[in-house]
């Protein structure tokens, strides 16, 4: 049995609160974003998969975007549609299962699909993996892109005890600790809050990891004309030291 510590996040009410300060969005995205605009014809669409809070869209549909965040998470989702302020904006959020948005979703509308902030493991499995990507493909223009953001896995179990950094914020902390069992991956997590009481977020649950090269054998099975990887927004060159993996995948 092996353990590593990594950023994520799980759904439920006592974690809402301190979402935006433990994943504040990096300018360095924002900025990846906005400059999309120079790739596609406006509005561009955008999908977001488990969309969160929200303070990414938010920002992007001030910009012009429009976007479509789906979440799995009640009390997130009621987070993102707080921010809300205006009708005005092309924006809007819904409770909805990445297993269930082809079903539900226009097939070749989106120009950009997007899974951040490491939530692409919670597929859970090789099979549900694959099927994403499927429908992502399904989904996208024929120009169109997915972006997943997730950490660099290999980087992370070559590392002592298989640990990085817990992440942290100036009020908590949030550490989240993988165990292997087999060739499977599970993961619990606590939530340190400001009176340093530890609160349970998830315990034992079942996660998926995802590796650049496992990504490109999916992408090219189902036909995406090219997969780019990169180790931060800023379109860095991706790299077996790197603590980030941005990948890219092009319809």
């Amino acid at each position: 049995q092996v353990k590593i510590i990594i950023i994520v996040m799980d759904f439920f009410e006592n974690f809402v609160e301190y979402y935006d300060e433990l994943f504040p969005v990096a300018e360095s995205k924002i900025q990846f974003y906005e400059n999309l605009q120079n790739n596609f014809t406006t509005p561009i669409k955008s999908l977001h998969l488990g969309s969160a809070t929200g303070v990414l869209e938010h920002h992007l549909a001030k910009k012009g975007f429009d976007i479509t965040g789906i979440e799995v998470s009640q009390p997130l989702l009621d987070s993102a549609c707080l921010k809300r302020r205006t009708q005005l904006m092309s924006l809007r959020f819904f409770k909805l299962s990445t297993l269930l948005m082809g079903n539900v979703l226009g097939k070749n509308f989106y120009n950009v699909i997007s899974a951040l902030n490491d939530r692409i493991i919670f597929v859970k499995t090789k099979e549900a993996f694959e099927t994403l990507i499927s429908q992502c493909k399904e989904l996208l223009t024929h120009d169109g892109i997915f972006i997943i953001q997730t950490h660099n896995y290999n980087k992370i179990k070559k590392e002592n005890d298989f640990s990085i950094l817990t992440r942290k914020s100036i009020r908590t902390s949030l550490e989240s600790e993988i165990n292997t069992i087999g060739n499977e991956f599970f993961i619990t997590q606590t939530l340190e809050t400001p009176n340093g009481k530890k609160v349970s977020i998830s315990n034992n649950q079942k996660i998926y990891i995802p590796y650049p090269t496992e990504i490109e054998e999916i992408a090219k099975k189902y036909n995406y004309s090219k997969v780019e990887f990169f180790e931060d927004f800023e379109n860095t060159p991706f790299t077996e030291n790197s603590n980030e993996l941005i990948c890219i995948l092009h319809a």
